[in-house]
Protein backbone atom coordinates (compact mmCIF):
# COMPACT_ATOMS: atom_id res chain seq x y z
CA UNK A 1 0.00 0.00 0.00
CA UNK A 2 2.41 2.26 0.90
CA UNK A 3 4.91 1.55 -2.49
CA UNK A 4 1.59 2.47 -4.14
CA UNK A 5 0.89 6.11 -2.32
CA UNK A 6 4.83 7.05 -3.05
CA UNK A 7 4.33 6.27 -6.97
CA UNK A 8 1.26 8.63 -7.00
CA UNK A 9 2.77 10.86 -5.08
CA UNK A 10 5.85 10.85 -7.62
CA UNK A 11 3.46 10.72 -10.67
CA UNK A 12 1.70 13.95 -9.50
CA UNK A 13 4.97 15.88 -8.27
CA UNK A 14 5.89 15.30 -11.80
CA UNK A 15 2.93 16.31 -13.85
CA UNK A 16 2.78 19.51 -11.76
CA UNK A 17 6.76 20.33 -12.05
CA UNK A 18 6.33 19.98 -15.90
CA UNK A 19 3.12 21.96 -16.23
CA UNK A 20 4.16 25.33 -15.82
CA UNK A 21 7.11 24.01 -18.73
CA UNK A 22 4.01 23.30 -20.89
CA UNK A 23 1.94 25.94 -20.29
CA UNK A 24 5.05 28.42 -20.89
CA UNK A 25 6.11 26.29 -24.35
CA UNK A 26 4.94 28.59 -26.87
CA UNK A 27 5.12 27.90 -30.52
CA UNK A 28 6.94 24.77 -31.78
CA UNK A 29 10.12 24.70 -32.48
CA UNK A 30 10.01 23.39 -35.97
CA UNK A 31 11.08 23.21 -39.80
CA UNK A 32 7.64 24.88 -40.78
CA UNK A 33 7.62 27.77 -38.05
CA UNK A 34 11.31 28.71 -38.51
CA UNK A 35 10.40 29.19 -42.15
CA UNK A 36 6.93 30.77 -41.57
CA UNK A 37 8.18 33.65 -39.01
CA UNK A 38 11.48 34.06 -41.19
CA UNK A 39 9.27 34.57 -44.46
CA UNK A 40 7.95 37.76 -42.19
CA UNK A 41 11.37 39.43 -41.96
CA UNK A 42 12.06 38.97 -45.99
CA UNK A 43 14.00 40.74 -47.09
CA UNK A 44 14.91 42.95 -44.39
CA UNK A 45 17.04 39.89 -43.21
CA UNK A 46 19.39 39.89 -46.03
CA UNK A 47 20.19 43.68 -45.48
CA UNK A 48 23.30 44.97 -44.12
CA UNK A 49 22.68 47.26 -41.05
CA UNK A 50 24.08 50.32 -41.67
CA UNK A 51 23.10 52.46 -38.55
CA UNK A 52 22.58 51.62 -34.69
CA UNK A 53 18.85 51.43 -35.41
CA UNK A 54 19.31 48.72 -38.07
CA UNK A 55 21.32 46.79 -35.77
CA UNK A 56 19.09 46.66 -33.15
CA UNK A 57 16.21 45.75 -35.52
CA UNK A 58 18.51 43.07 -37.01
CA UNK A 59 19.25 42.03 -33.05
CA UNK A 60 15.65 41.77 -32.90
CA UNK A 61 14.99 39.46 -35.80
CA UNK A 62 17.18 36.88 -34.93
CA UNK A 63 15.81 36.83 -31.57
CA UNK A 64 12.51 36.20 -32.94
CA UNK A 65 14.38 33.26 -35.25
CA UNK A 66 15.19 31.62 -31.86
CA UNK A 67 12.28 31.50 -30.38
CA UNK A 68 11.27 28.87 -32.64
CA UNK A 69 14.66 27.58 -34.17
CA UNK A 70 15.02 23.64 -34.44
CA UNK A 71 17.53 22.42 -32.31
CA UNK A 72 19.43 21.55 -35.50
CA UNK A 73 20.27 25.07 -36.07
CA UNK A 74 19.88 27.30 -32.80
CA UNK A 75 23.48 27.24 -32.37
CA UNK A 76 24.53 28.39 -35.81
CA UNK A 77 21.50 31.04 -35.47
CA UNK A 78 22.43 31.81 -31.83
CA UNK A 79 26.37 32.11 -32.94
CA UNK A 80 25.48 34.99 -36.12
CA UNK A 81 22.84 37.02 -33.21
CA UNK A 82 25.59 37.37 -30.98
CA UNK A 83 28.19 39.04 -33.87
CA UNK A 84 24.80 41.39 -34.39
CA UNK A 85 24.64 41.69 -30.27
CA UNK A 86 28.36 42.94 -30.26
CA UNK A 87 27.69 45.54 -33.04
CA UNK A 88 24.66 46.80 -31.31
CA UNK A 89 26.95 47.62 -28.14
CA UNK A 90 30.12 48.94 -30.34
CA UNK A 91 31.68 51.73 -29.42
CA UNK A 92 33.25 53.15 -33.07
CA UNK A 93 35.82 54.98 -31.40
CA UNK A 94 37.02 52.52 -28.86
CA UNK A 95 39.85 50.20 -30.91
CA UNK A 96 39.21 46.86 -28.72
CA UNK A 97 35.13 47.47 -28.70
CA UNK A 98 35.33 47.69 -33.00
CA UNK A 99 38.27 44.66 -32.84
CA UNK A 100 35.94 42.76 -30.83
CA UNK A 101 32.80 42.47 -32.92
CA UNK A 102 35.68 42.09 -35.82
CA UNK A 103 36.85 38.93 -33.86
CA UNK A 104 33.53 37.22 -33.23
CA UNK A 105 32.67 37.60 -36.67
CA UNK A 106 35.80 35.78 -37.63
CA UNK A 107 34.48 33.17 -35.36
CA UNK A 108 31.28 33.07 -36.49
CA UNK A 109 32.19 32.49 -39.61
CA UNK A 110 31.49 28.53 -40.14
CA UNK A 111 28.55 28.89 -38.07
CA UNK A 112 26.78 31.87 -40.31
CA UNK A 113 27.58 29.26 -43.08
CA UNK A 114 26.21 26.27 -41.68
CA UNK A 115 22.99 28.52 -40.70
CA UNK A 116 22.93 29.58 -44.26
CA UNK A 117 22.59 26.28 -46.05
CA UNK A 118 19.99 25.00 -43.12
CA UNK A 119 18.02 28.08 -44.18
CA UNK A 120 18.53 27.86 -47.80
CA UNK A 121 17.80 23.65 -47.73
CA UNK A 122 15.46 24.34 -45.23
CA UNK A 123 13.37 27.82 -46.22
CA UNK A 124 14.11 28.05 -50.03
CA UNK A 125 15.64 31.46 -48.31
CA UNK A 126 19.33 33.03 -48.78
CA UNK A 127 20.23 34.63 -45.72
CA UNK A 128 22.51 37.25 -47.28
CA UNK A 129 20.05 38.38 -49.20
CA UNK A 130 16.41 37.69 -48.09
CA UNK A 131 15.59 36.48 -51.37
CA UNK A 132 13.94 32.87 -52.41
CA UNK A 133 16.63 30.39 -53.54
CA UNK A 134 15.60 27.60 -56.44
CA UNK A 135 15.50 24.01 -54.95
CA UNK A 136 14.62 25.16 -51.50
Amino acid sequence: MFRHRRAAATAVALVLASAPVQGCAGTPRTTANFCTRLSTMLPAIGTVPATPMEVDEMVARYDLLLEVAPLEVEDDLRSVAEVFRAASTMDPADADSVQRVVDLAYLSELSAADAARWVSASCGVDLATGLAVAGG
